[in-house]
């Protein structure tokens, strides 16, 4: 018995996903859909400034990039959205130049350390919620100056938002915001969300991505981190929500995403 699989049985066009900006801006759905909102992100976020060429110091070299275009499932494998990411092909940056070489590193929480985050939390009887940074890597701000050629797209976003694309044929952009792809977006990420966790309270503790902060009743809260996803556990619902809305004020440029309580993390129901 010969069994189609499931890509076999959706139409080709609901299977359709574009591997460059040209392909996109053909698609009326992925431009409207996935590029022009990732655009409008980098754009509203203060990601760039388009400048002259003339504006890139003598030998130095720019960074290029590409798109990145995905369809979303949630945990059942229905399509949920499509998604566009403008990334920077970090694999030609310069030690030195374009970024520091310590500077290159962020740890994530081991799989270990989650499972006893919650395991913990059960046995507290505590509530256990999942939370996501919009956008994370392009919250911090860039120590280095670095050039890209101006994103395929950015000129038809700024048309359609009904913005004045800046005169003149040479232009580029100067990225003023960590991106992804960039050998220090990671670091940058990282360093800024402990910043604004340890303004908050919490410590970390030897265990790297793990932290704890005891409330005004005696009871141990603690988040982990897994790049830009976090587990959070508290006893007290009340101080929970407290804290959701005070770590998306604690840096202007973090957005956050509550998922409420955890169901799905890191591949696992």
């Amino acid at each position: 018995i010969h069994t189609l699989s499931h890509n076999a049985r959706v139409p080709l066009a609901a299977r359709f996903v574009p591997v460059n900006g040209k392909q996109t801006l053909k698609s009326k759905e992925w431009r409207e859909k996935a590029m022009f909102p990732e655009m409008k992100s980098l754009v509203d976020m203060g990601c760039f400034a388009i400048v002259p060429r003339s504006s890139i110091p003598k030998g130095q070299k720019m960074i290029s990039g590409r798109w990145v275009f995905v369809r979303k499932h949630d945990t059942d494998g229905n399509m949920t959205r499509l998604k566009g990411r403008y990334v920077a092909r970090g694999f030609s940056q310069r030690a030195g130049i374009d970024y520091a070489a310590n500077h290159t590193y962020a740890p994530v929480a081991a799989p270990e350390v989650v499972r006893a985050q919650l395991c913990f939390a059960a046995h507290r009887r505590q509530h256990a919620h999942q939370l996501d940074i919009g956008n994370a890597f392009i919250v911090s701000d860039l120590e280095e100056k670095i050039f890209m050629p101006i994103p395929y797209g950015l000129r038809e976003y700024y048309e359609s938002a009904g913005l004045t694309f800046p005169s003149g044929e040479d232009m580029v952009v100067q990225l003023k915001k960590s991106l992804y792809g960039l050998k220090q977006s990671s670091f940058l990420f990282f360093r800024t969300l402990v910043e604004s966790l340890n303004g908050l309270g919490f410590v970390e503790s030897t265990e790297p991505c793990f932290f704890t902060r005891k409330e005004a009743d005696g009871t141990i809260s603690t988040i982990t981190i897994y790049v830009d996803d976090l587990v959070i556990t508290f006893s007290d619902e009340k101080i929970m929500e407290k804290f959701k809305i005070a770590l998306g004020k604690s840096h202007d440029m973090f957005v956050v995403e509550d998922r409420g309580i955890v169901k799905h993390l890191l591949g696992v129901k």
